[in-house]
């Protein structure tokens, strides 16, 4: 049985966690390592703190995701066929392009051949495989019995065939396999429990899949299993709008003894909390799980308006003015724990935001900027105006310590930004906006000797030198048009080296050339470095116009990668973070077993999503005030949170998700859509703020001063602000 601990507070849970591990589990030795299981980087390192803090030292625990935590228990069945294991979804998209390459001509793939009927250049092909990958892979999680029939007996329907054609076919053991020997393993006691841990503590993970569920419900009869939840309400919050309800839970509470919630309803929380009322269902539907501890919840009182929140949240009360509601709360004058912020641009929301923690710190002496977090649903957005307030030392107001987490590589990095700038300049005419653009990357300029101040004096020389357009007459002729040099790079570039060449004073016509005016001494050496720089990026320029192999192009990139940008400083670390990149192109293909010539469009195609995705520092607690996306550090309490940016077209995410989604088609209990998770991370930070909950969003517009609507999660809250409270 899986032993649950809810609470409203993270730090209870904490609490009850940090006793349990003092001591060893039945049968276990004080030297086993302790398995803790986090959705987050974040929250592993906020228990590594807390666990510091609390016992002295945080030693000997391993913080698995959920994902290879389900690998290990697979490893540790006895007799084991040695199947495919179930690929990457980087892996799997080569799989998938392949054999839609081979197959597209088949009666069942009509609907799809239509579709990539004018793809001369394969990448629809290769965003299309990019989808089914990550739609196998919530099947094969969120539909297992799906996936299974498909295995056996595939339908007339495309994504079954493809399924059974490219997974099946191949003798992968996908997790609905995997999860169905676990069970039989377990059952049949053929599984080694020696190689899985002797106890398994799942913290702060807000839902499961119902297939990892299942695992670990089987697993907690041999093992044991904590399930430490953070939930909203005391009460089980199965269907807090009054509808059906379990017969009893699985302690043997039944809905007359109010364990349930029924009849009374929050409307914050029904608006907010089906995440974690779908994933209690879950729970219930097999009822395999034990809540004999103490109660964990702790009632925040009704002293300020967060706390009043917190506390109705907590008890289903709803406040407003019909009949039937808990009274509207009188505001203190002095009561300021919430706080709604409508700005006109995003940098004033930033400087909003600083004049009040200023404020907050000065009035607060206990108060410390690590207390401190601000959320955003578009931190790349706002990134540059953060770092130009907190950042800025301006005279009479102090400076604020902070960091910014989880900013994507392609944003902070100089080495990513020339490296993708290198792959678009591939299939332009190279003008000098396109070539010059690459030097707007500190690490290009400083790979080839260049300064902002030369930029400026290298503009003045192409400007002089006619400059417009094109490599030479050979790449113009490339592009279908007319094979002529002239306001070309190579005629421009002969023209300036000629100017340094010639004596000072020479200014006629040389050989039937114009000479370029450039002075001498360090301006040659100038020169000598901008000619370096167009050699070195023409020559790379040439080679990504052709078709190459997977393992050609990872060659080829890590050429550019080399050639074009500095390693100096700070620069190693960015290089490994690409070259990284690199290899995962490389050796996805390679154990997929994929090795035909592609175009440099599926190469853009897949480092723009790949690099965009790469975090400068994934979900870390910085020095100082945090600020970070929304998902990293959600349910870590703070004593103050801040949400920042909360428009109604950023938050929540709309859902894009491809028609052919079965999913989205046929909805069931327990599955996982952005916007639920967005609506859910809310009420998360809602719960999770100790003192003072922030928000700012754009509600004018900068120009006409036009209202603008906040996100929808917000407006809830108002109106839930407006409706109990006076």
């Amino acid at each position: 049985m899986i032993n649950l601990h809810r609470s409203n507070r993270l730090e209870e849970l904490f609490s009850v966690l940090s006793e349990k591990i003092q001591k060893a589990p039945a049968g276990g030795s004080p030297f086993d390592p302790e398995t803790i299981v986090v959705q987050s980087r974040s929250m592993e390192d906020w228990l590594k703190m807390e666990l510091s803090r609390h016992q002295g030292i945080c030693a000997n625990i391993e913080f698995p995701f959920p994902n290879p935590l389900v690998k290990q228990v697979y490893e540790a069945i006895d007799g084991r066929s040695e199947d495919a294991k179930w690929p990457s979804q980087g892996q799997l998209v080569w799989r998938l392009v392949e054999r839609i390459d081979k197959d597209i001509d088949q009666p069942v793939y009509k609907s799809i051949a239509s579709y990539l009927d004018d793809d001369a250049s394969g990448v629809k092909r290769f965003q299309l495989a990019k989808k089914i990958a990550y739609l196998f892979d919530q099947y094969s999680h969120f539909r297992p019995e799906m996936v299974t029939k498909w295995d056996t007996a595939p339908s007339d329907d495309w994504q079954a065939a493809l399924w059974n054609s490219t997974i099946s076919a191949s003798g992968i053991a996908h997790p609905a396999i995997m999860a169905r020997r676990i069970q039989e393993a377990i059952k049949s006691d053929t599984i080694d429990l020696e190689k899985l841990p002797r106890r398994i503590s799942l913290f702060g993970i807000h839902s499961l899949s119902p297939l990892y569920l299942e695992i670990i419900e089987t697993l907690s009869e041999h093992i044991e299993v904590h399930l430490f939840l953070l939930s909203p309400c005391r009460e089980y919050p199965l269907d807090t709008s009054g509808g059906a309800q379990p017969e009893s839970t699985a302690n043997g509470q039944s809905e007359d003894s109010g364990a349930i919630a029924s009849g009374t309803s929050n409307s914050l929380l029904f608006s907010l909390g089906r995440l974690g009322r779908e994933f209690q269902l879950l729970l219930e539907k097999n009822q395999q799980y034990e809540n004999n501890g103490p109660d964990l919840f702790v009632d925040p009182s009704e002293k300020t308006t967060l706390a009043t929140l917190q506390s109705d949240l907590l008890n289903l009360r709803n406040r407003g003015r019909e009949k039937g509601d808990n009274p509207p709360q009188k505001i203190r004058e002095d009561d300021n724990s919430v706080c709604i912020h409508s700005c006109h641009s995003p940098m004033r929301e930033v400087e909003v935001l600083h004049d009040q923690l200023l404020d907050l710190l000065e009035k607060d002496s206990s108060l410390e900027p690590r207390d401190i977090v601000v959320m955003l649903p578009s931190l790349a957005t706002y990134a540059p105006y953060i770092e130009a307030v907190f950042g800025a030392q301006q005279e009479n107001k102090a400076s604020l310590p902070f960091s910014i987490s989880d900013v994507s590589a392609e944003d902070k990095a100089p080495v990513v930004e020339a490296f993708l700038r290198v792959l678009e300049l591939g299939s332009t005419r190279t003008t000098v906006e396109e070539v010059l653009g690459i030097l707007d990357s500190a690490a290009a300029r400083d790979r080839f000797g260049l300064s902002t101040k030369n930029i400026d004096t290298i503009e003045d020389w192409i400007a002089e030198s006619g400059i417009r357009w094109g490599i030479d007459a050979e790449h113009r002729k490339e592009l279908d048009q007319p094979a002529f040099d002239n306001n070309s790079w190579r005629f421009g570039l002969d023209r300036m080296l000629l100017g340094a060449a010639l004596p000072s004073g020479e200014t006629g016509l040389w050989e039937g050339w114009l000479p370029c005016k450039i002075t001498e001494g360090t301006a040659s050496s100038l020169l000598g470095n901008l000619s370096w720089y167009c050699e070195t990026l023409f020559d790379l320029y040439r080679d990504l116009g052709q078709l190459h192999t997977p393992a050609q192009w990872q060659e080829l990139l890590l050429r550019i990668l080399k050639e074009l940008c500095s390693t100096e400083g700070e620069y190693s670390q960015q290089h490994q973070v690409v070259r990284n990149a690199i290899y995962k192109l490389g050796n996805h293909a390679r154990e997929a077993g994929f090795d035909k010539k592609i175009s440099l469009d599926i190469i853009r195609s897949f480092f723009s999503d790949r690099l965009q995705k790469l975090k400068t520092s994934p979900g870390r607690m910085g020095r100082g005030i945090t600020f970070c996306s929304m998902v990293p550090m959600r349910s870590i309490p703070f004593r103050v949170i801040c949400l920042m940016g909360m428009n109604d077209s950023d938050y929540p995410k709309p859902a894009r998700t491809p028609g052919f989604d079965l999913l989205q088609k046929y909805p069931e209990t327990g599955d996982r859509t952005l916007r639920e998770e967005d609506r859910y991370c809310f009420l998360e930070a809602l719960l999770s703020a100790r003192d003072k909950l922030l928000i700012t969003y754009c509600g004018q517009g900068i120009r006409n001063n036009k209202k603008l609507p906040p996100s929808v999660v917000v407006s809830e809250l108002l109106d839930a602000l407006d409706e109990g409270f006076d």
